[in-house]
């Protein structure tokens, strides 16, 4: 019966604070409504008051952030590192075709007994002039 009775009286002080609770809180909100200029100047003062401590408590958070921002950034450069590797290694495989078929058009070349073709420069420009000779008209 103690133990029934225990029950019982810890289900009515339970309630009796949440009811406390409740009732403030509806209280604040309608004196917020009908006070908001009092809180506005209110949570003015105390931010102005505790903007010090604000600051000295966001300095961590601030650093925590630059700290996950480097751990990205090394995971972003070491992505950019593999694909990098990948991408040297399909050079060197185009060059090592490319030097293989340099000597082959040299050896060609000597096969052929080929004259490497000369340098040519040109000029462009315009030329005017009349025809003198006989032209077919229809």
């Amino acid at each position: 019966m103690a133990n029934g009775t225990w029950k019982i009286a810890r289900r009515g002080n339970t309630q009796l604070p949440l009811v406390i609770v409740f009732a403030l809180a509806v209280a604040l909100v309608l004196l917020g409504r009908a006070q908001a200029n009092l809180f506005d100047r209110a949570r003015t003062v105390i931010i102005d008051k505790l903007q010090p401590v604000l600051v000295v408590a966001h300095a961590p958070v601030t650093q925590f952030d630059r700290w996950i921002g480097s751990i990205n950034e090394l995971f972003t450069v070491y992505r950019e590192n593999l694909q990098l590797k990948d991408e040297n290694a399909r050079l060197k495989q185009w060059q090592t075709v490319a030097v293989v078929m340099q000597d082959r058009v040299k050896r060609y070349q000597l096969l052929l007994h080929a004259v490497p073709d000369p340098d040519v420069h040109s000029v462009l420009s315009q030329v005017i002039g009349r025809a003198t000779g006989l032209s077919s008209r229809p």
